[in-house]
């Protein structure tokens, strides 16, 4: 059996490096878009987190539940 975390996208950066970016809350991808070094020097990262929460947002109530859930580490 083929691991799909071998061709899935990873971060190439931060102390997440090598992880895969499908695996991160969608908040600290949101928070990666919103840098302007990481969209400067990580294109291919950036267009990857993109892609992801495009999937994210078209499964009804996934983010939601996800930024629900998070509501108490604001706290």
């Amino acid at each position: 059996m083929k691991s799909d975390t071998l061709t899935q996208p990873t971060l190439p950066m931060g102390k997440n490096k090598g992880q895969p970016i499908s695996a991160m809350r969608t908040q600290y991808l949101l928070w990666l878009l919103t840098q302007e070094n990481i969209r400067s020097k990580y294109r291919s990262a950036v267009d990857s987190i993109l892609a992801e929460i495009r999937t994210r947002l078209a499964k009804p109530g996934l983010v939601e539940a996800e930024l629900a859930a998070g509501v108490d580490d604001l706290v």
